[in-house]
Protein backbone atom coordinates (compact mmCIF):
# COMPACT_ATOMS: atom_id res chain seq x y z
CA UNK A 1 0.00 0.00 0.00
CA UNK A 2 2.62 2.72 0.78
CA UNK A 3 4.91 1.80 -2.38
CA UNK A 4 1.28 2.43 -4.46
CA UNK A 5 0.90 5.39 -2.68
CA UNK A 6 4.47 6.90 -3.05
CA UNK A 7 4.18 5.76 -6.63
CA UNK A 8 1.25 7.75 -6.86
CA UNK A 9 3.07 11.05 -5.53
CA UNK A 10 5.58 10.64 -7.70
CA UNK A 11 3.55 10.84 -10.39
CA UNK A 12 1.64 13.79 -9.49
CA UNK A 13 4.78 15.52 -8.84
CA UNK A 14 6.09 15.06 -11.71
CA UNK A 15 3.54 16.40 -13.45
CA UNK A 16 3.31 19.12 -11.49
CA UNK A 17 6.67 20.31 -11.24
CA UNK A 18 6.13 20.46 -15.60
CA UNK A 19 3.16 22.13 -15.15
CA UNK A 20 3.89 25.11 -11.84
CA UNK A 21 6.51 26.32 -10.55
CA UNK A 22 8.00 25.27 -6.93
CA UNK A 23 5.86 27.20 -4.76
CA UNK A 24 2.72 25.92 -5.97
CA UNK A 25 4.04 22.79 -6.53
CA UNK A 26 4.44 21.99 -3.14
CA UNK A 27 0.88 23.69 -1.80
CA UNK A 28 -0.53 21.14 -3.91
CA UNK A 29 1.50 18.31 -2.12
CA UNK A 30 0.27 19.75 1.17
CA UNK A 31 -2.59 19.27 0.14
CA UNK A 32 -2.01 15.72 -0.86
CA UNK A 33 -3.08 14.67 2.65
CA UNK A 34 -6.06 15.94 3.17
CA UNK A 35 -7.16 14.42 -0.53
CA UNK A 36 -6.31 10.92 0.55
CA UNK A 37 -7.95 11.06 4.40
CA UNK A 38 -11.31 12.39 2.25
CA UNK A 39 -10.88 9.17 -0.12
CA UNK A 40 -10.25 6.61 2.86
CA UNK A 41 -13.26 7.79 5.12
CA UNK A 42 -15.38 7.66 1.97
CA UNK A 43 -14.43 4.70 1.33
CA UNK A 44 -14.49 3.58 4.74
CA UNK A 45 -18.10 5.05 5.53
CA UNK A 46 -18.93 2.63 2.75
CA UNK A 47 -17.82 -0.41 4.39
CA UNK A 48 -19.29 0.81 7.13
CA UNK A 49 -22.62 0.85 6.16
CA UNK A 50 -22.37 -2.37 4.18
CA UNK A 51 -21.09 -4.00 7.10
CA UNK A 52 -24.40 -2.83 9.24
CA UNK A 53 -26.64 -3.83 6.87
CA UNK A 54 -24.91 -7.10 6.90
CA UNK A 55 -25.75 -7.29 10.51
CA UNK A 56 -29.37 -6.43 9.97
CA UNK A 57 -29.85 -9.05 7.73
CA UNK A 58 -28.04 -11.62 10.43
CA UNK A 59 -30.53 -10.43 12.84
CA UNK A 60 -33.35 -11.29 10.56
CA UNK A 61 -32.46 -14.67 9.26
CA UNK A 62 -31.32 -15.68 12.97
CA UNK A 63 -35.12 -14.26 13.66
CA UNK A 64 -36.26 -16.75 10.79
CA UNK A 65 -35.08 -19.71 12.24
CA UNK A 66 -34.50 -21.65 15.67
CA UNK A 67 -31.28 -23.23 14.99
CA UNK A 68 -29.04 -20.34 15.24
CA UNK A 69 -25.38 -20.10 13.72
CA UNK A 70 -23.22 -23.25 13.38
CA UNK A 71 -20.95 -23.86 16.07
CA UNK A 72 -17.99 -21.51 15.44
CA UNK A 73 -19.13 -19.78 13.00
CA UNK A 74 -19.30 -15.85 15.20
CA UNK A 75 -15.98 -15.76 14.69
CA UNK A 76 -15.84 -16.10 11.25
CA UNK A 77 -16.61 -12.64 8.90
CA UNK A 78 -19.63 -11.19 8.62
CA UNK A 79 -20.06 -12.50 4.83
CA UNK A 80 -18.99 -16.39 5.71
CA UNK A 81 -21.32 -15.58 8.54
CA UNK A 82 -24.76 -14.67 6.10
CA UNK A 83 -23.45 -17.09 3.55
CA UNK A 84 -23.84 -19.92 6.36
CA UNK A 85 -27.67 -18.62 6.82
CA UNK A 86 -28.57 -18.21 3.64
CA UNK A 87 -27.74 -21.64 3.30
CA UNK A 88 -29.71 -22.89 6.01
CA UNK A 89 -32.12 -21.20 5.23
CA UNK A 90 -32.51 -22.60 2.23
CA UNK A 91 -32.46 -26.31 3.22
CA UNK A 92 -35.43 -25.29 6.09
CA UNK A 93 -37.18 -23.95 3.09
CA UNK A 94 -36.78 -27.15 1.00
CA UNK A 95 -38.08 -29.16 3.72
CA UNK A 96 -41.06 -26.98 4.94
CA UNK A 97 -42.10 -27.22 1.23
CA UNK A 98 -41.92 -30.89 1.05
CA UNK A 99 -43.77 -31.11 4.90
CA UNK A 100 -46.47 -29.10 2.95
CA UNK A 101 -46.69 -31.45 0.75
CA UNK A 102 -47.09 -34.21 2.24
CA UNK A 103 -49.82 -32.55 4.56
CA UNK A 104 -51.89 -32.00 1.12
CA UNK A 105 -51.30 -35.58 0.22
CA UNK A 106 -52.89 -36.74 3.70
CA UNK A 107 -55.63 -34.52 3.74
CA UNK A 108 -56.86 -34.99 -0.04
CA UNK A 109 -56.51 -38.85 1.07
CA UNK A 110 -58.57 -38.68 4.10
CA UNK A 111 -61.13 -36.72 2.30
CA UNK A 112 -61.61 -39.23 -0.29
CA UNK A 113 -61.30 -42.33 2.00
CA UNK A 114 -64.21 -40.53 4.69
CA UNK A 115 -66.03 -39.60 1.26
CA UNK A 116 -69.93 -41.10 1.52
CA UNK A 117 -68.98 -42.23 5.37
CA UNK A 118 -70.84 -39.70 7.68
CA UNK A 119 -69.76 -42.12 10.45
CA UNK A 120 -66.33 -41.69 9.75
CA UNK A 121 -64.97 -38.25 11.83
CA UNK A 122 -62.15 -36.56 9.79
CA UNK A 123 -58.94 -35.95 11.68
CA UNK A 124 -57.27 -32.47 11.75
CA UNK A 125 -53.83 -31.65 10.25
CA UNK A 126 -52.20 -28.08 10.35
CA UNK A 127 -49.64 -26.25 7.82
CA UNK A 128 -49.50 -23.65 10.95
CA UNK A 129 -48.34 -24.73 13.31
CA UNK A 130 -46.00 -27.52 11.72
CA UNK A 131 -46.82 -30.82 12.76
CA UNK A 132 -43.71 -32.75 14.36
CA UNK A 133 -42.53 -35.84 13.03
CA UNK A 134 -44.43 -38.11 15.63
CA UNK A 135 -48.15 -36.26 14.27
CA UNK A 136 -47.45 -37.33 10.74
CA UNK A 137 -46.48 -40.69 11.54
CA UNK A 138 -49.93 -41.05 13.82
CA UNK A 139 -51.68 -39.32 10.85
CA UNK A 140 -50.18 -42.10 8.69
CA UNK A 141 -51.33 -44.81 10.57
CA UNK A 142 -54.71 -43.14 10.67
CA UNK A 143 -55.59 -43.38 6.90
CA UNK A 144 -54.06 -46.78 6.98
CA UNK A 145 -56.90 -47.53 9.06
CA UNK A 146 -59.15 -46.12 7.12
CA UNK A 147 -58.32 -48.17 3.74
CA UNK A 148 -58.49 -51.20 6.28
CA UNK A 149 -61.81 -50.50 6.99
CA UNK A 150 -62.97 -49.38 3.35
CA UNK A 151 -61.50 -52.69 1.98
CA UNK A 152 -63.52 -54.87 4.57
CA UNK A 153 -66.82 -52.58 4.13
CA UNK A 154 -66.49 -53.47 0.30
CA UNK A 155 -65.94 -57.22 1.03
CA UNK A 156 -68.93 -57.31 3.00
CA UNK A 157 -70.93 -55.36 0.26
CA UNK A 158 -70.16 -57.49 -2.04
CA UNK A 159 -70.90 -60.55 -0.39
CA UNK A 160 -74.27 -59.23 0.85
CA UNK A 161 -74.89 -58.64 -2.44
CA UNK A 162 -74.44 -62.05 -3.54
CA UNK A 163 -76.17 -63.54 -0.66
CA UNK A 164 -79.09 -61.48 -1.90
CA UNK A 165 -79.12 -62.61 -5.71
CA UNK A 166 -79.27 -66.17 -3.84
CA UNK A 167 -81.97 -65.24 -2.05
CA UNK A 168 -83.72 -63.95 -5.05
CA UNK A 169 -82.59 -67.45 -6.88
CA UNK A 170 -84.36 -69.80 -4.10
CA UNK A 171 -87.30 -67.64 -3.91
CA UNK A 172 -87.23 -67.59 -7.95
CA UNK A 173 -87.59 -63.73 -7.65
CA UNK A 174 -86.02 -61.45 -10.25
CA UNK A 175 -86.04 -57.73 -9.80
CA UNK A 176 -89.28 -55.79 -11.59
CA UNK A 177 -87.07 -53.10 -13.18
CA UNK A 178 -83.97 -51.84 -14.27
CA UNK A 179 -83.56 -49.98 -11.07
CA UNK A 180 -83.76 -52.62 -9.20
CA UNK A 181 -81.35 -54.52 -11.01
CA UNK A 182 -79.08 -51.84 -10.52
CA UNK A 183 -79.29 -51.91 -6.72
CA UNK A 184 -77.89 -55.22 -6.54
CA UNK A 185 -75.04 -54.18 -8.52
CA UNK A 186 -74.25 -50.76 -7.44
CA UNK A 187 -71.94 -49.58 -4.65
CA UNK A 188 -74.03 -47.12 -2.91
CA UNK A 189 -78.10 -48.18 -2.27
CA UNK A 190 -80.02 -45.01 -2.97
CA UNK A 191 -83.77 -45.17 -1.79
CA UNK A 192 -86.18 -45.99 -4.59
CA UNK A 193 -89.68 -45.29 -3.44
CA UNK A 194 -91.45 -45.64 -6.67
CA UNK A 195 -90.09 -48.59 -7.74
CA UNK A 196 -90.92 -50.46 -4.52
CA UNK A 197 -94.51 -49.10 -4.63
CA UNK A 198 -94.99 -50.64 -8.53
CA UNK A 199 -93.84 -53.77 -7.12
CA UNK A 200 -95.99 -53.86 -4.18
CA UNK A 201 -98.88 -52.86 -7.15
CA UNK A 202 -97.44 -56.24 -9.04
CA UNK A 203 -97.96 -58.64 -6.26
CA UNK A 204 -101.29 -57.31 -4.90
CA UNK A 205 -102.65 -58.57 -8.75
CA UNK A 206 -100.62 -61.66 -8.52
CA UNK A 207 -102.63 -62.62 -5.02
CA UNK A 208 -105.51 -61.65 -6.52
CA UNK A 209 -105.12 -64.62 -9.50
CA UNK A 210 -103.75 -66.32 -6.52
CA UNK A 211 -106.85 -65.96 -4.45
CA UNK A 212 -108.98 -66.82 -7.74
CA UNK A 213 -107.40 -70.22 -7.96
CA UNK A 214 -107.21 -71.05 -4.50
CA UNK A 215 -110.90 -70.23 -3.73
CA UNK A 216 -109.73 -67.95 -0.71
CA UNK A 217 -112.40 -67.44 1.89
CA UNK A 218 -114.42 -64.01 1.11
CA UNK A 219 -113.61 -62.59 4.62
CA UNK A 220 -109.79 -63.00 4.04
CA UNK A 221 -109.70 -61.35 0.99
CA UNK A 222 -111.68 -58.67 1.94
CA UNK A 223 -109.35 -57.90 4.65
CA UNK A 224 -106.07 -57.86 3.06
CA UNK A 225 -108.32 -55.36 0.46
CA UNK A 226 -108.31 -52.67 2.92
CA UNK A 227 -104.89 -52.46 3.02
CA UNK A 228 -104.52 -50.00 0.68
CA UNK A 229 -101.75 -47.86 2.17
CA UNK A 230 -98.40 -48.49 0.84
CA UNK A 231 -96.39 -47.98 4.68
CA UNK A 232 -98.70 -49.99 6.48
CA UNK A 233 -97.41 -53.48 8.59
CA UNK A 234 -98.98 -56.09 9.69
CA UNK A 235 -98.22 -59.77 11.38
Amino acid sequence: MQTICTAGFNRMRDLWDEMFDANLCLAYAKQLPDHMTAFFEEVYQESNKRRERFRLDLQRLLGEQQQGLPAGIEYRPLFDQLSALDASLDQMKQKLSQRHEIIDEYLLEMETLCEGRDFVEPQTLSKDPLPKERKLVEFRSYLDHLIAEKMLCQEDIFYLRQETKKLMCCLETIPITKEQQGLLNARKFPPTYESLKQHIDDTRRKLERLWQCLETDPAIVEKCEKLTSYTTTFD
